[in-house]
């Protein structure tokens, strides 16, 4: 059907090593900007806090989208048995 030609395009897309590299860096990323809102605790009302709320929605955004891609890409039975997906999923 024409979904599944579209699965099969998303899924090579998203399976491959750029696109995969670049979530790994995201999540490092994000890791980075955690630890450095942890550190700075910035108060509301200040830029700091702005700064790292908008790095947050980035974020939250960015993986609500890979998440919905992986999940499209690899439906249904291919997400479910992969543990990094349900991983995904869950966190």
């Amino acid at each position: 059907s024409r979904i599944e030609r579209y699965q099969l395009v998303v899924k090579r897309i998203y399976d491959s090593n750029i696109v995969q590299t670049l979530i790994a860096v995201s999540i490092l990323l994000n890791f980075f900007m955690n630890a450095a809102q942890a550190e700075v605790n910035p108060v509301e009302p200040s830029y700091e806090y702005d700064l790292f709320n908008i790095f947050d929605n980035f974020f939250t955004h960015l993986f609500g989208v890979e998440l919905a891609i992986n999940l499209f890409s690899n439906w249904f039975w291919d997400f479910v048995e992969d543990g990094w997906s349900v991983f995904d999923l869950c966190v």
